[in-house]
């Protein structure tokens, strides 16, 4: 079984596979690819998409060493809150522990969303083992 280029889904797919493996410069190429076929969705069925080339495209530009693309990007698309772990990447890759450390620290005290703020509290430990 192939899988259909002309998709969105399936070039999704590929730039997500590319971001897990490191090749993040295929990952942002194919993060836009999606992005500029989303014209071609009816506007109902973008949505879904659009949050995935966000963060998508946020995490390569981060790992490529534009973390002040990557919150550009991001702040386009809402509030720091809503894409939490992206926004704090890019804060980091810009120095500014601190911010990352207030929003993580916001994520982890949310009661509605257990796994998100397992996942903010494992990151702040992170964080806290890698400084000095």
């Amino acid at each position: 079984m192939r899988a259909d280029p002309s998709l969105v889904e399936t070039v999704l797919l590929k730039a997500d596979l590319c971001g897990e493996k490191r090749f993040y410069r295929r990952s942002l190429e194919g993060f836009r690819r999606a992005e500029s076929m989303l014209a071609g969705l009816p506007e109902a069925d973008r949505p879904p998409f659009r949050v995935r080339v966000t963060v998508g495209e946020a995490r390569a530009m981060t790992a490529l060493g534009d973390p002040a693309a990557a919150l550009a990007l991001l702040k386009t698309a809402g509030p720091p809150e809503k894409f939490p772990f992206e926004n704090a990447e890019a804060l980091i890759g810009l120095g500014n522990i601190a911010g990352a450390r207030s929003l993580l620290e916001k994520v982890a005290s949310r009661i509605e969303d257990h796994q998100q703020a397992e996942a903010a509290r494992q990151r702040l430990e992170e964080l806290a083992s890698s400084l000095p």
